[in-house]
């Protein structure tokens, strides 16, 4: 049997994908997705992830423009990169992948404009995210050996857009990374820190909630900071929708946080 790394890619819009175009044709060489909605391992290509319902149903696409994103938002509890465009899982794969030789599995389980209490143990969100996870793992186990399991976390925009206190982020991020220990094994949860969405004093508490966790906690690790300089270029953000990362910008991100991650594996 040959080996998989299994990457998670979990979070908000920025991790979901909200991008004006792609910069990526093709699939990438030594990596595949796990897709839920049809049991499948396919190649790893643009567009990334799936739009699925809390009752694991498939979906309707977001940001089409013929459906409000609010009720985009109320019908999903995990969503496809917008557009069909960029999401950052083919070059964080890619660069794991020319790294360390090693084939690698994204399972992708991101959704915009949600808070981290959305996310934890007990909520929609959470339980579309581990029956995600378990089947992929499960699936990849059929023909792989799985080496390693590990996610990549890009999430914080929505709670410093409403005020979640440092101490909260943080014991809600500790919580969510514990629960992924027990309920299927995550063996290390890495952090794309959060930019500065508000560009307020909310922004500085959650980055460094996000700093304290990774500094204190051995399951998390601090991958990439770059999001504080991409953000001041206009050329790495979507030039439709305020605050978010564009293909260029999703394309660098994406390979840092790779880069880090490899040398964790």
């Amino acid at each position: 049997m040959s080996g998989l790394d299994i990457i998670i890619f979990a979070g908000q819009s920025n991790m979901q994908g909200q991008a004006e175009g792609r910069y990526l044709e093709g699939a990438v060489p030594g990596a595949y997705e796990y897709r839920f909605l049809t049991d499948s391992i396919r190649p790893l290509a643009d567009p990334v992830g799936e739009n699925i319902r809390p009752d694991g149903r498939e979906g309707y696409p977001p940001c089409t423009g013929d459906i409000p994103l609010s009720q985009w938002l109320a019908d999903h509890t995990l969503g496809q990169a917008c557009g069909g465009n960029a999401c950052l899982a083919p070059a964080a794969c890619a660069a794991v992948h020319a790294a360390t030789g090693r084939e690698v599995l994204a399972i992708h389980a991101a959704k915009g404009s949600t808070e981290i209490h959305q996310w934890l143990p007990g909520t929609e969100g959470y339980a579309s995210l581990v029956r995600k996870v378990q089947a992929g793992i499960r699936k990849a186990g059929e023909h792989h050996t799985v080496r390693s399991v590990s996610l990549l976390w890009l999430q914080g925009e929505s709670d410093a857009l409403f005020h979640c206190p440092r101490e909260t982020y943080a014991a809600r991020l500790i919580a969510l990374g514990e629960a992924m220990q027990r309920d299927f094994g995550l063996e290390r949860f890495g952090l794309i820190r959060v930019g500065h969405f508000c560009k307020t004093d909310w922004d500085e508490g959650i980055i460094a909630a996000q700093e304290e966790v990774c500094a204190a906690h051995p399951l998390f690790s601090m991958l990439t900071r770059l999001t504080e300089e991409l953000e001041q270029h206009p050329e790495n953000m979507n030039p439709h929708v305020g605050g978010h990362f564009g293909a260029a910008g999703l394309q660098k991100l994406g390979r840092a946080a790779g880069e880090a991650l490899a040398k964790l594996l």
